[in-house]
C-alpha cells in the first residue's frame, strides 16, 4: 500500500464547514479514494489517514477530520456515522428566542459514545495515542476564543505537538464541541488552558468557513524540508449567486439601468460579498496557478446553495446534487488528477512555497534561460556543510538577503557543493541563475543573457539592477570567482531580498558573505569521504584498501583528482595498484619537467596534485579525442554544443582557400572531419556522422575531462580541465588555427532560429579571437558579421577593419575581396550612426568596382544601392531616390526582378519616396517587394521584415494607421522573437509602433513605449547615435501632444542641439526636433521665439525637401497657428487656406494632416466673423472624422465640440 514517505511529496486534506453539506465533501472523497483504491488494486477500501499526511477541518469538516484522521476511519465508515448524527443529534434542537439551537447536551453524549466504540476510551485525548489505536495522520480543527474572535486568529486544536503556538491536549469530543459550536447554531465551550484556567470557544466557520490557508501553514511548520504532492480541498457548495432585484417603478427600471454595468463590471464588490470559503479558494488557486496540481479545489457548483446548514432533512437532495456534480466532466477530469496526484505523491514544491512564505512562480521562473546543472551522479560527502547552507538559507528564519561564500582550492567540489545544495533545496527558490565569474568578460556574458531573456533589459548592469527589483526568492550562484583582479561588487543586485552563493578559490572574497555564518573553506575530502568516492568513481569492490588509502593520500584527497583516478581505473579496468604505479610515474615526469625548466610553468601544490591524473587519462585517449580536447581548450569552457561541429562539417564545400598558408590550414580541418563523414572532397556535400563524434566525446566523458549537462543538452570542461588543456597543445597556432575554422564554418544565417545559433557562438567566437586574428579573411569577415547580426556593432567595426588592412596587403585595394570587406566595414559604420564615413567608403567602393568591373556589374549596382542608403541616412534624400532610380532601372534586366538585391534596393526606393512625401506611390512599390520578399525569403527573412517596416511607414503616412498599427504591432513581435528584445533593429520596430500609436492620438501608450525604446537604445547604441536622437524626439513630440509642454520644450532643445552637431543644422531630423521645440514654446506662450524658430524650420524644409512635402506643409501650418494665436488672424487664415489646396491635391482630402488644417482654417474664418464658412468647413471635418474613425474616436469627439461651437459660440463648452 502507498503510504505517507519523507521521499514522496506531502498529501494534505483541507474540509471546509458545511453543516449538513458536509456529507457532500464525503462523497467526492469517496470517489477519490475508489480510484486511488483501483489504482493500489486493493480488496477493501482504504483508510484516508494512510494516504494523507494532514489533514484539517472546521465546523462540520473538523468533524469529519476527527473522524478520517484521528480516528482512523474509512469514508464509508465515517458516512454512516455522519448520517447518523445528522438524523439524531443534529435534528434535536430547541427553540432560542427566535433560533433554533443544537441540544449539545446529546452531542456530547454522542460523540462519547463513538470515542468509546473507536478507541475503547470516550475520553481520548486529542495527541495521546495508544498502542490499541487505529492508524491514524496528523490532524487539527479550527475554532475561535471568546475573548478574540477575529477570523484572522483562529485557536487551533492539533493531535500532534505544533511547532508554534501549541494547543492544549484536550479531548476528542472537546475538540468536535469546539470547531462545531457556531454562535448561532450551539453553545460555546470551556476548555482546560492550564489549570485552573479555562478558556472559552466557539466554531470559526463564519470568517474562516475554509481552513486550506492554515493546511498549508501548518504542512510547512511540520515539514519545512518537505516538497507537496498533492492538496486536496474539498467544500461544501459554491455561495448562490448575488442578484439585482426586478425593477418595479420607472424610476427604478432608470436606476438599474444606471448601475447594472458598473455593478456588472465591479470585480472588487463581488469579491467582498462572495463567502469567505470562496475566496479563501481563489487566492490559493491563484497562488498555484496550474489546474494540473498539486491543488485541487472540488465543490459542487450548482444545487447545494439553497440547502440551508441546518436542514438535515435534506441529506438525499445533497446526494443527488453531488452525484451530478461527480459526473461532469471537468469535475470528472479533477477528480482523476487529483487521485492520481494522491496515488504518486510526486515533489512538485516546497512547503514552504506552498503556503506562500517564498512564491510559487515569478516571472523569473518563467524566463528562457539556461538551467544550473545537476550535481554529479557520485557527489560524496560535504554534509555538515550542507546543513550549515540549509541552516543559513533557510526561507522561514532567514528574510534578508544572504550570501553564502564557498572558498577552496581548484578542484576541490566548492561548484559541485553548491549544484547539491540547490538541487536539494530548488523548490525554495522561484528560480536558480548560473553566472560564470571567471572573469569581467564571463561574467557580463551571462548578466547580458539574462537581460535579453527578461525582453526589457538591454546590459548587463541593466540586468543587475532588474534583479535587484524583482522581490522574488531567487538564488544566484556566482562560480569560479578566483580572479583577485576582478570586482565582482557592480554584478551582485544591490538589495535586501534574493540569496547568492559565491564559490572562488580567493579567501578574500569572504567579505561578501552577510554574516560570519556564510562563509565555509571548503577542505579536502575527509579519509573516509575520500574513500568512498574513490569506490563510486572506480566502481571498484571495497578491496585493496591499503593501496587505494595510499593513492589518496598522493592525490591529496582531492576530489577532481579522486574523480579522474577512478574514472580511469574503471574504464580500463586497471587494478588500484597498476593505477598508483602510473600515477607516481607521471608525476615523476611533471618533476623532471619542471626541474629541466623551473620558470616554464608555475603550478599551485592543488594542480600538482591533480594534473598528473589528467595526464594519465590523457596518454589513454584516442587520437581524435586528444585532438577534440585542443580544440576545446580555444572555445569558452561552457555550453559546447554538438550542433556547432555538425554544421561546421555540412558547410565543408563552401571552403576555396586563396593563399598557401589557408590551404595547409583547410588539409587539416578536412583531415579533421574525415573522421566524421564519409567525405574528403571538398567540391561535394559533406554529411556528418554523429555516431562517430559523440564516440569521440564518449573517451573524454569516460575519463571525466569533459562533462554532459542533460538538462541543457551540451558539454563544459572544469576550468582547471580548461587551463590544463592548453598545455598539452601540440601545435598553438594549428589548433587555434582549426577552431577557428569550425566556428566559422558554423556560422548559417539562412536557416530557421539562425540568430539563436549567432547568439550561442558569441562566447566561443569571444574567445577564439583572443591571441589570434583568422589568417582566412573570409571566414574572419563572417565572425564581424555576426557581431553585426547581433548588435555587438563596435566588435564587428573592429573586426571587419582589420579585415579590410589584411586585404589590402593580401589581395590589394581594388581585389574585389577588399571591395566586398570594406563595403561591410560601411554596413558597420552605418550601425555605429557614422554615416558619413560610411558615405566616403562606399563611395570609393563603387567607384573602384565601377572602374575595375564596369558600371553595369551586379555587384557594381549593389554597392551604388548601399552608398544610396548612407546618402539617405544623411538626410539628402532626393540624391538618395535619384541613385536607386538610376539602380531600380539597370538590375531587373541584368540580375532579374526577383533578385533580393533588386527587391532592397525597391524597398529602399520606396522610402525615399515616403521621405519625399510621395506616399502613395512607395506604399504601392513597398507592398510589391513585400509580397515578393515573403514569397522567396519567407516571411521571417529580415529583409521581408524590413520591407513590412517600410510599408507600415507609408501607410502610416497616407493616413491609412488602421492598416499600418497591426503591421507595426507584427512586426516588432516577430522581429522580438527573433532577433531577440534588445536588438537595435527590434528597438527601432518597437519605436516605430508606438510613432503609428502617437498618430492614433493614444499619446500615452506612445510615450510609454518611446521612453523604453529610448533608454534601451542609449545603452545599446549610446546616447548620441541618430537612430537614439530621433527616439528622443519622439518622446518630446508626445510630451507635447500630452500638454506637458515644459518638459517638451526642454527634451526639444537638448535633442536639437545635439542633432544640429552630429547631423548637421539642415538635416530632417535636426529640423523636425527644431520644429517640436517651437510647437512647445508656442504652446507655452512665447509666441515670439516660437514664430522665429518655426519660420526658420519653415525655410529650411522649403530649401531641402521642397515646398510642397508633406513636412514642409504640416510646419507651414503651424506656422499659421502660431500667426494665428499673436493676433494676425487675416494673415494665418491665409496661410492655412494654401496649405490646405496643396494638401488636398497631395495627401488627399480625407488625409488626417488635411482635415486638421482644414479645422484650424475654420477656426480662423470664425474669429474672423465668417461663421458660414467656418460651420460649412467644420462640418465637413466632423462628418469625415466620424465616418473614418468612429464617432467616440478622441479626434471626432474634438471635431463635433469645434462644430457645435461654430453653431453656439456663446457657449464655452464647446470652445477651440
Amino acid at each position: 500500500m502507498s503510504s505517507s514517505s519523507s521521499e514522496k511529496g506531502l498529501r494534505l486534506l483541507s474540509l471546509d464547514s458545511g453543516g449538513v453539506r458536509g456529507l457532500s465533501m464525503l462523497l467526492i472523497l469517496k470517489e477519490i479514494m475508489h480510484r486511488v483504491q483501483d489504482r493500489e488494486r486493493a480488496p477493501h477500501p482504504l483508510k484516508p489517514c494512510q494516504y494523507f499526511d494532514l489533514i484539517g477541518g472546521v465546523g462540520t469538516g473538523g468533524l469529519i477530520a476527527l473522524l478520517l484522521g484521528r480516528c482512523g476511519l474509512t469514508v464509508d465508515e465515517c458516512i454512516k456515522i455522519y448520517v447518523d448524527l445528522g438524523t439524531t443529534v443534529f435534528q434535536d434542537v430547541v427553540k432560542w428566542g427566535t433560533e433554533e439551537r443544537l441540544k449539545v447536551t446529546n452531542l456530547e453524549k454522542e460523540w462519547k459514545k463513538i470515542m468509546k466504540d473507536i478507541l475503547k476510551d470516550e475520553n481520548a485525548r486529542m495527541m495521546d495515542h495508544g498502542d490499541g489505536d487505529p492508524p491514524h495522520c496528523d490532524t487539527f480543527v479550527c475554532a475561535m476564543s471568546l475573548h478574540n474572535l477575529s477570523p484572522a486568529s483562529p485557536r487551533m486544536f492539533y493531535t500532534y505537538a505544533a511547532p508554534k503556538f501549541p494547543s492544549t491536549n484536550c479531548t476528542i469530543w472537546e475538540a468536535a464541541r469546539a470547531t462545531i459550536a457556531e454562535p448561532t447554531f450551539a453553545e460555546s465551550i470551556e476548555i482546560d488552558v492550564a489549570a485552573p484556567l479555562k478558556e472559552g470557544y466557539v466554531g470559526s466557520s463564519t470568517g474562516n468557513s475554509n481552513p486550506i490557508h492554515q493546511v498549508l501553514e501548518q504542512s510547512a511548520l511540520l515539514h519545512p524540508f518537505r516538497d507537496v504532492g498533492c492538496v486536496i480541498s474539498i467544500g461544501a457548495g459554491k455561495a448562490g449567486p448575488i442578484s439585482l432585484p426586478p425593477p418595479r417603478t420607472i424610476l427604478g427600471t432608470i436606476f438599474t439601468r444606471m448601475i447594472r454595468p458598473a455593478y456588472t463590471l465591479g470585480t472588487n464588490l463581488l469579491h467582498e460579498m462572495a463567502t469567505d470559503t470562496d475566496r479563501a479558494a481563489e487566492e490559493i488557486s491563484k497562488r498555484f496557478g496550474s489546474a494540473a496540481g498539486p491543488y485541487f479545489r472540488l465543490t459542487v457548483e450548482h444545487g447545494l446553495q439553497n440547502i440551508k446548514l441546518n436542514e438535515w432533512e435534506k441529506l438525499p437532495d445533497v446526494t443527488t446534487h453531488t452525484q451530478q456534480y461527480l459526473r461532469l466532466a471537468e469535475a470528472d477530469h479533477k477528480v482523476h488528477l487529483a487521485a492520481q496526484h494522491l496515488f504518486r505523491a510526486p515533489r512538485l514544491l516546497s512547503s514552504l512555497a506552498a503556503c506562500g512564505l517564498i512564491q510559487v512562480k515569478s516571472r523569473l521562473s518563467q524566463l528562457n534561460l539556461k538551467s544550473c546543472p545537476l550535481p554529479s551522479k557520485i557527489f560524496t560527502g560535504r554534509h555538515d556543510i550542507l546543513q550549515r547552507m540549509t541552516s543559513f538559507f533557510d526561507p522561514i528564519s532567514n528574510k534578508m538577503r544572504r550570501v553564502f561564500v564557498i572558498h577552496g582550492v581548484g578542484g576541490s567540489g566548492k561548484t559541485q557543493t553548491a549544484y547539491k545544495f540547490v538541487d536539494e533545496r530548488k523548490s525554495w527558490f522561484s528560480a536558480i541563475l548560473l553566472i560564470d565569474a571567471a572573469n569581467q568578460e564571463t561574467c557580463e556574458a551571462d548578466w547580458m543573457r539574462i537581460a535579453q531573456a527578461t525582453q526589457t533589459e538591454t546590459t548587463p548592469q541593466a540586468a543587475v539592477e532588474w534583479m535587484s527589483r524583482e522581490e522574488d526568492n531567487w538564488m544566484i550562484i556566482f562560480n569560479n570567482a578566483d580572479d583577485p583582479k576582478f570586482n565582482l561588487r557592480p554584478y551582485i543586485p544591490d538589495c535586501i531580498h534574493g540569496n547568492i552563493i559565491i564559490t572562488t578559490r580567493n579567501p578574500e572574497l569572504k567579505i561578501y558573505a552577510s554574516s560570519k555564518d556564510g562563509e565555509c573553506h571548503l577542505p579536502m575530502l575527509s579519509t573516509s569521504d575520500a574513500l568512498e568516492l574513490f569506490w563510486k568513481a572506480s566502481h571498484r569492490p571495497m578491496s585493496d584498501q591499503n593501496v587505494a588509502l595510499e593513492l589518496l593520500e598522493r592525490l591529496d584527497n582531492h576530489s577532481l583528482a579522486i574523480v579522474q583516478a577512478g574514472a580511469c581505473i574503471y574504464t580500463l579496468n586497471f587494478s588500484t595498484q597498476d593505477y598508483l604505479q602510473l600515477y607516481m610515474e607521471s608525476q615523476q615526469r611533471q618533476n623532471e619537467l619542471l626541474s629541466e625548466n623551473p620558470s616554464s610553468q608555475q603550478y599551485d601544490d592543488y594542480e600538482y596534485a591533480v594534473y598528473p591524473t589528467f595526464d594519465i587519462s590523457y596518454t589513454q585517449l584516442p587520437a581524435v579525442a586528444t585532438t577534440l580536447l585542443q580544440i576545446f581548450a580555444f572555445f569558452h569552457h561552457n555550453h559546447i554544443s554538438v550542433s556547432i561541429f555538425q554544421r561546421a562539417c555540412q558547410n565543408m564545400s563552401s571552403l576555396d582557400p586563396s593563399t598557401d598558408e589557408e590551404a595547409i590550414e583547410v588539409a587539416a580541418v578536412v583531415v579533421f572531419f574525415c573522421r566524421f563523414s564519409s567525405t574528403n572532397n571538398l567540391e561535394t556535400e559533406w554529411s556528418f556522422d554523429l555516431l562517430a563524434f559523440k564516440k569521440a566525446l564518449r573517451a573524454l566523458t569516460s575519463y571525466s575531462l569533459i562533462t554532459y549537462d542533460q538538462a541543457n543538452e551540451d558539454y563544459s570542461l572544469h576550468t582547471l580541465v580548461h587551463k590544463w588543456a592548453h598545455l598539452k597543445i601540440d601545435d598553438i597556432h594549428a589548433k587555434q588555427s582549426l577552431a577557428q575554422y569550425i566556428l566559422g564554418l558554423s556560422i548559417e544565417d539562412t536557416s530557421n532560429g539562425w540568430i539563436t545559433e549567432q547568439l550561442s557562438l558569441l562566447p566561443h567566437l569571444q574567445h577564439v579571437l583572443l591571441d589570434s586574428f583568422p589568417s582566412d579573411l573570409g571566414l574572419a569577415r563572417k565572425i564581424g558579421q555576426v557581431f553585426l547580426n547581433t548588435g555587438m556593432y563596435h566588435s564587428s567595426l573592429e573586426v571587419q577593419t582589420e579585415v579590410v588592412e589584411r586585404g589590402k596587403i593580401q589581395y590589394g585595394e581594388d581585389h574585389p575581396f577588399t571591395l566586398l570587406s570594406m563595403s561591410s566595414c560601411a554596413s558597420s559604420l552605418a550601425a555605429l550612426g557614422r554615416h558619413a564615413e560610411a558615405v566616403e567608403l562606399r563611395r570609393r567602393v563603387w567607384e573602384n568596382q565601377q572602374e575595375v568591373v564596369g558600371e553595369d556589374y551586379p555587384s557594381t549596382l549593389t554597392s551604388l544601392s548601399l552608398l544610396a542608403s548612407s546618402i539617405f541616412d544623411l538626410g539628402r534624400h532626393a540624391e538618395a531616390e535619384k541613385i536607386q532610380r538610376r539602380v531600380f532601372e539597370k538590375q531587373p534586366q541584368i540580375i532579374g526582378e526577383n533578385h533580393p538585391h533588386t527587391l532592397n534596393n525597391m524597398s529602399n526606393l520606396a522610402l525615399s519616396l515616403s521621405a519625399l512625401g510621395r506616399h502613395a506611390e512607395a506604399a504601392e512599390i513597398q507592398r510589391r517587394v513585400w509580397e515578393k520578399d515573403q514569397e522567396i525569403l519567407g516571411e521571417n527573412h529580415p529583409e521581408t521584415l524590413t520591407g513590412m517596416s517600410h510599408l507600415a511607414f507609408s501607410l502610416s503616412a497616407l493616413g491609412r494607421d488602421a492598416e499600418a498599427e497591426p503591421m507595426s504591432r507584427r512586426l516588432w513581435e516577430t522581429r522580438k522573437e527573433i532577433l531577440g528584445e534588445n536588438h537595435p533593429e527590434t528597438i527601432t520596430s518597437m519605436a516605430n509602433f508606438a510613432s503609428c500609436l502617437w498618430t492614433l492620438k493614444r499619446y500615452e501608450e506612445a510615450e510609454e513605449i518611446q521612453r523604453k525604446a529610448w533608454e534601451k537604445l542609449k545603452d545599446i547604441l549610446g546616447e548620441d547615435h541618430p537612430h537614439t536622437l530621433r527616439v528622443i524626439s519622439n518622446v518630446a513630440a508626445c510630451l507635447l501632444s500630452l500638454e506637458r509642454h515644459t518638459e517638451a520644450e526642454e527634451m526639444s532643445r537638448t535633442v536639437w542641439e545635439k542633432q544640429k552637431e552630429i547631423l548637421g543644422e539642415a538635416h530632417r531630423d535636426s529640423l523636425l526636433s527644431l520644429n517640436n521645440l517651437g510647437s512647445s514654446l508656442l504652446a507655452l506662450g512665447k509666441h515670439a521665439e516660437a514664430e522665429e524658430m518655426l519660420r526658420k524650420v519653415l525655410e529650411k524644409m522649403q530649401e531641402t525637401m521642397g515646398e510642397n512635402h508633406p513636412v514642409t506643409l504640416k510646419i507651414m501650418g503651424n506656422l499659421a497657428t502660431c500667426i494665428s494665436i499673436s493676433g494676425r488672424t487675416e494673415e494665418a487664415a491665409e496661410m492655412q487656406r494654401r496649405v490646405l489646396e496643396k494638401q488636398q491635391e497631395i495627401l488627399g482630402e480625407n488625409h488626417p494632416e488635411t482635415l486638421s488644417t482644414m479645422s484650424n482654417l475654420g477656426a480662423s474664418l470664425l474669429a474672423l466673423g465668417r461663421r458660414n464658412e467656418a460651420q460649412a468647413m467644420l462640418s465637413v471635418v466632423w462628418r469625415r472624422n466620424r465616418e473614418m474613425l468612429g464617432p467616440d474616436h478622441p479626434v471626432t469627439r474634438r471635431s463635433t465640440a469645434n462644430f457645435f461651437w461654430s453653431i453656439f459660440p456663446e457657449d464655452e463648452t464647446f470652445a477651440f
